[in-house]
């Protein structure tokens, strides 16, 4: 039954995580759009609902409807006032669909019609669902076509989307573009071998057409390309590429030509938003190129792939079956230089963890990858190390998932992670463990640190700052913001010792950040945990650090201090404040 219709149970089962982690929350509709999901799906209403690019009806609309801004960074004004939207319009194509039954159903049902009210909401959640179905079937369909049996086709796409974070982003982030392009690489990887098996004009268009959907969810994943080489000589190993490319050149025109009119979307949306055909979209974002993080994109415990996602690494085996058994060894360097070339440009990103999630989530849209090379391993395995792989591979299923659960329920972080709170928290499920860990640890924003300020504690940070229930503020330090350009942004970096006399549970302790204008009034509030774990530091001293990003528009002042609103007694000292002025 399962393996007749694995596509409706597949379906089913992940139906049932968009309800534990969404629909059976009370306040789930705050948590459909998410960070840049917000600017992904902000084209559909605005162009189909308001027929307005400068987003002023979606800011109203949601905050009309949900009570929360449409985000501070994903819609962005230019030099000359005019606003854009940073983020690919390639998720609204993908949601368009969807996007038009929620409209019909939104009108039959006396809901709002404003891209925002539940139908809408609802309809983010299904694309999303339908996404991971569709990826879910490309997958088992590539794996029986590259040799592998029903049974071992289906049970690698299974793998490759509950024992990986694919189920999480199809579930519980389902605005965010990874599971559309976890979808799309997955029908890349299926295109490529049924056009190698099937040389058709009509597969090399749709082959085409489907590169250009890829570039515009996100542009740097038209790295998948390098794949194409290993494909056509796996399959066609008599074949010499070069000469099959010269004799097929006509077939690549046509899908280099469907390739260019569909990304000629972008540039004419930036025209409209801009009156430029090009534009940075990712302003104060970029890449360092000759300082890429690989080691901590693969290894780290904030969000490396082969700590989140261990099946990424065991399918490297992978690599050694494909070695000794491919027909041609050459075309096993195509797909080395796919991974690292693909490992290089999300590691050079100036984030490298690529801010809070499950995993990391710039991998969700390459775990086709994964599939692929723990196809190759069962397809040449011996019988005794197919079970082997087979049995590693549920386990560290059954651990993906677990930790899922975990962080849906609050009790890992998903903004920070080291190892020292994974081994704490390992396979804690009870909630008295919900907030036990947190952390604010931001990378420093993009660009070059061009001046640093050491401003000084109010009080003399040489002596221990004592709290108890009789004291609730200290440690105050005044930054008085100087002139700055535009350009420059402002980040600071908190490091200081903290000593609890107490075992009671450290919560209400802030980091308080209160911006004030010219007039003393404030513009600008953050208050943040004064805590990474919060057994940590009983009756003895540990170093912290806490690092933030912050504004610098209309602030005159910066006050910050430390609030104990909880009446705990503890210790600080070695205070030490510095905010840096950086430029792109």
């Amino acid at each position: 039954m399962v393996i007749k219709y694995p596509e409706l149970w597949v379906g089913l089962v992940l139906l049932f995580f968009v309800y534990q982690f969404s629909w059976s929350k009370s306040d789930w509709q705050n948590g459909v759009l998410s960070t840049d999901g917000r600017g992904y799906y902000a084209y559909l209403p605005s162009i189909i609902l308001f027929q307005d690019l400068s987003y002023e009806k979606n800011k109203l609309a949601i905050e009309e409807q949900l009570g929360y801004e449409m985000s501070h960074h994903c819609i962005l004004e230019d030099e000359n006032g005019k606003r854009f939207n940073k983020t690919f319009p390639g998720v609204s194509l993908m949601q368009l669909p969807l996007f038009l039954v929620s409209i019909v159903v939104a009108w039959l049902a006396g809901f709002s019609i404003n891209g925002y009210s539940e139908p809408f909401l609802i309809g983010i959640q299904l694309s999303a669902w339908w996404a991971a179905i569709f990826g879910f079937y490309a997958l088992r369909k590539s794996m029986k076509l590259i040799g592998l049996s029903e049974k071992l086709s289906l049970l690698v796409a299974v793998l490759t989307l509950f024992a990986t974070n694919v189920f999480y982003y199809a579930t519980a982030v389902p605005s965010m573009g990874h599971i559309y392009s976890f979808m799309l690489l997955s029908w890349f990887l299926y295109a490529s071998i049924r056009l190698v098996q099937h040389n058709r004009i009509k597969n090399w268009v749709f082959w085409g057409a489907l590169l250009g959907i890829i570039a515009l969810v996100r542009p740097t994943n038209i790295v998948v390309v390098v794949i194409f080489p290993f494909i056509w000589q796996w399959c066609s190993p008599s074949q010499k590429i070069v000469a099959s490319i010269w004799a097929n050149r006509k077939h690549i025109a046509y899908a280099m030509l469907t390739f260019m009119m569909v990304v000629s979307l972008l540039p004419i949306l930036w025209k409209i938003q801009t009156g430029n055909w090009l534009v940075w979209s990712y302003t104060g974002e970029g890449f360092y190129w000759l300082s890429p993080q690989p080691f901590k994109v693969l290894f780290s415990f904030r969000n490396g792939l082969f700590i989140w996602t261990p099946l990424a690494l065991l399918s490297l085996v992978g690599f050694w079956y494909g070695w000794k058994n491919a027909p041609n060894k050459f075309s096993l360097l195509w797909l080395a230089g796919y991974f690292l070339i693909n490992l290089y440009i999300i590691s050079a990103w100036w984030t490298h963890y690529y801010g809070g999630g499950f995993g990391h989530r710039v991998y969700v849209d390459h775990q086709f990858f994964t599939a692929l090379l723990f196809g190759l391993a069962l397809l040449f395995a011996a019988k005794k190390s197919k079970v082997i792989l087979m049995s590693i591979g549920v386990v560290l299923g059954a651990l993906n998932m677990a930790q899922a659960v975990q962080v849906n329920k609050g009790i890992i972080p998903q903004d920070y992670m080291n190892a020292e709170m994974y081994a704490l928290l390992f396979l804690k499920f009870d909630d008295k463990w919900k907030g036990e860990c947190h952390a604010i640890l931001d990378a420093q924003q993009f660009g070059k640190v061009i001046h640093t300020d050491y401003p000084r504690p109010l009080e003399d940070s040489q002596d221990d700052i004592v709290f108890d229930a009789n004291r609730a503020f200290g440690g105050d330090v005044h930054y008085y913001v100087p002139q700055l350009s535009d350009k420059t942004a402002l980040f600071l970096e908190f490091t200081y010792e903290k000593y609890r006399m107490s075992d009671a549970q450290f919560n209400d302790v802030f980091f308080v950040v209160d911006g004030v204008n010219a007039n003393g009034e404030t513009v600008f509030y953050e208050a943040h945990p004064l805590y990474h774990i919060r057994s940590e530091a009983h009756l003895h001293w540990k170093p912290l650090q806490l690092t933030l990003q912050l504004p610098n528009k209309d602030i005159h002042l910066f006050k910050l201090y430390v609030w104990n609103l909880g009446q705990h007694a503890f210790k600080l000292r070695n205070l030490d404040v510095r905010i840096h002025h950086i430029q792109p």
